[in-house]
């Protein structure tokens, strides 16, 4: 049975604060008052923010696959997946592709050959757009992740990093904590990205007001 059923590992985002020092001082004091179990607060070791954030920390998680004789083992891969995309991979390993809703969007995109490890080891998603809500707030492309400028739906819990309000430009590969911001010496990949936030923004369903991008 178990080589007929495939397993995915994953989780919905990050942990729920990345400001570990902090935190076990108010775990403690949690604990002490309630005389309860402790808070399961974690860490995201070198991404930033956490969870309710669009930083790396708060969306990017752990996914493993198994379905022996099928996925190899001992895989690694650094392609861009979403858990949109569960749907309509999960669909077509049934047989059902044909079967996925055609009057509605469906924003994920079919894994399987990433998954079985055929085909292009960087899977069928190059880019990834990251909304909080309705909002937009950033967009990546390959490595390169655009954060948008004037975010407003940012949550009011005093660890949030509200980053530096201003257009951020992040290299995945050479920076995943986000921590060198490469905006200015890169105009042609902030315009490429500030295009596809501008198409994004405008085809995302009652967005209620829809901003300006730039």
């Amino acid at each position: 049975m178990s080589d007929n059923t495939v397993v995915l590992f994953t989780s919905d985002n990050g942990p729920w604060s990345n400001d570990v020092k902090r935190q076990r001082a108010k775990n403690a004091k949690y604990v002490e008052w309630t005389k309860g179990p402790e808070i399961a607060w974690g860490a995201s070791g070198p991404l930033r923010g956490a969870k309710g954030e669009t930083w790396e920390g708060g969306v990017r998680v752990p996914g493993i696959v198994r379905w022996p004789g099928q996925v190899p083992a001992g895989r690694e891969s650094d392609a861009i997946v979403s858990t949109l995309d569960v749907l309509p991979t999960f669909a077509a390993l049934a047989g059902a592709a044909g079967e996925v809703p055609t009057d509605r969007p469906i924003d994920g995109i079919v894994q399987v050959d990433l998954w079985l490890g055929k085909g292009d080891a960087a899977g069928a998603r190059d880019h990834l757009f990251y909304f909080e809500g309705n909002e937009l707030q950033g967009v990546r492309k390959g490595p390169w992740k655009l954060r948008l400028a004037g975010l407003k739906t940012i949550r009011s819990w005093p660890e949030v990093d509200r980053g530096s309000g201003e257009l951020e430009l992040y290299h995945l590969g050479r920076d995943i904590g986000e921590s060198n911001n490469v905006v200015k010496d890169n105009p042609e990949v902030v315009e490429e990205l500030l295009e596809m936030a501008e198409q994004a923004q405008a085809d995302v369903v009652n967005t209620s007001p829809p901003r300006k991008i730039k």
